[in-house]
């Protein structure tokens, strides 16, 4: 509160204005901070939001490369294990194929194993792609049933940021009846 020379308090404050005003202003302010908290964490709030979708999207992309790379093996697996193509993967068989520019013979090769080996009907490849990514590829050739698993990979080394996906197929012989 403002006291003149004389010890008296004026009906008016300092330059002109009223105690009730200078209260009010007081109010306005802290009523401006109040908004202004307000604001900022609706925008931090939004920001995190956008943030978390950015992160989202960039997972469902990686998802997408691992999940072709997957169905490019199993589709590699179903070309050589039709009779039209050779049946690379039976048992028995010193198998050859030719995948994404790459290609696998008999057991062992380049970490590979095409045909069964004696009673052993499991056969496996890995490719890999010119992005990165890669598939490892299993088939149990059976009398009746093939089974592909086909694992496709965003990258290929143990990154923590490997993406994998899955597709399984199994495909039934056809009788001649």
């Amino acid at each position: 509160m403002y006291i003149s020379k004389n010890g008296t308090v004026p009906k008016e404050g300092i330059r002109g204005r009223s105690a009730l005003a200078w209260h009010r202003r007081g109010f306005v302010l802290l009523f401006s901070a109040l908004i202004a908290s307000v604001l900022l964490t609706i925008g931090l709030g939004i920001g995190a939001i956008v943030l978390k979708e950015v992160e989202l999207s960039a997972i469902g992309k990686q998802s997408q490369i691992a999940f072709f790379a997957a169905d490019t093996g199993a589709e590699c697996a179903l070309y050589w294990n039709s009779p039209e193509n050779g049946d690379q993967f039976k048992v028995n068989a010193d198998g050859a194929i030719t995948c994404a520019n790459m290609s696998f013979s008999g057991r062992g090769s380049g970490g590979a194993n095409i045909g069964g080996g004696g009673s052993d009907p499991y056969s496996n490849f890995t490719l890999t792609f010119i992005d990165g990514a890669c598939a490892e590829v299993e088939v149990e050739k059976r009398e009746e049933t093939t089974v592909i698993i086909s694992r496709g990979f965003n990258i290929c080394d143990g990154n923590l940021k490997r993406v994998e996906r899955a597709l399984r197929v199994r495909v039934s012989a056809l009788s001649g009846e």
